[in-house]
Order: structure tokens, then C-alpha cells, then sequence
């Protein structure tokens, strides 16, 4: 059941005719024409997504966590197919061998993300605490 414009489509439904088609079509002109200019408004410049510039000293900042990122999706890639592999043969040494290889690549990866998450908080505190000390003795002063 579709409302548009106050006629209820559902006619269109119940008896298929050229008449009720017509009538349905011509009161979708108004959604139709909203939908266009929504589309036209939303693909426009101004919303058009502007890619991020990053300096090289931010790409390197960030290189630690997007690789221990990108280590972490590969490898629970990686353990999610060698379980899709165990479900099919149960019995496979190997694949409980590479299923336990990727499951300790997974933990290594996180235990490496957290420390470099770690490690970019403290050096954000550090550089907070540190500017805010040397405004307040500006301010203080």
C-alpha cells in the first residue's frame, strides 16, 4: 500500500489497469520530482567529499595504528576461513594448525594496536599537560 498525493495506490494493486496506472503514475510526479532534486542537492559540489590532506608527518604518526589495524583484519580473515575450513573437515590437523597461527596473529595484532594506541594517548597528554602548564603560567603571570 503506497500513499501518494492522497491516492492510494493500492488500487493499482487489486485491479491492474491501464487507467489506474495512469492514475497512479501521474500522482508519483511529485515524489519523483522531490527525489530528483534531493539527488541533484546531494551530488552537488558542495557536498562532494573531499579527500583528507594529510602531512607526512601525521601519515607516519598513524602508521603504527593502521598497520596493527590492517595485521588485526587480516588476520581474523585469515582464522574466519580456516573455521569455515574446520567446519567442512573437523578431522585436519592442518587447518587446527593454521587456524591456531592465525588466532595468535589476531592476538599479536592487538596486543600491538593497544600499545600504539597507548603510546599516541600518552603523547597527547603529554602535549596537552605541557600547553596547558605554559598557559596557565602565562596566564598566572
Amino acid at each position: 500500500m503506497i500513499m501518494v498525493n492522497g491516492l492510494l495506490c493500492q488500487v493499482l494493486d487489486s485491479e491492474f489497469t491501464d487507467d489506474n496506472r495512469r492514475k497512479c503514475a501521474e500522482a508519483a510526479k511529485p515524489l519523483l520530482q522531490a527525489v530528483d532534486v534531493l539527488a541533484a542537492f546531494a551530488s552537488s559540489s558542495e557536498f562532494a567529499s573531499v579527500p583528507a590532506k594529510i602531512s607526512d608527518e601525521a601519515r607516519r604518526a598513524q602508521q603504527p595504528i593502521t598497520t596493527a589495524g590492517k595485521e588485526l583484519i587480516d588476520g581474523a580473515c585469515n582464522m574466519i576461513m580456516a573455521a569455515k575450513q574446520l567446519a567442512m573437515n573437523p578431522k585436519d590437523p592442518p587447518i587446527y594448525q593454521a587456524y591456531s597461527s592465525h588466532s595468535h596473529s589476531v592476538s599479536e595484532a592487538i596486543k600491538r594496536l593497544v600499545a600504539a594506541v597507548r603510546y599516541t594517548l600518552v603523547s597527547y597528554y603529554q602535549f596537552f599537560f605541557s600547553e596547558t602548564t605554559v598557559r596557565m603560567s602565562i596566564i598566572c603571570k
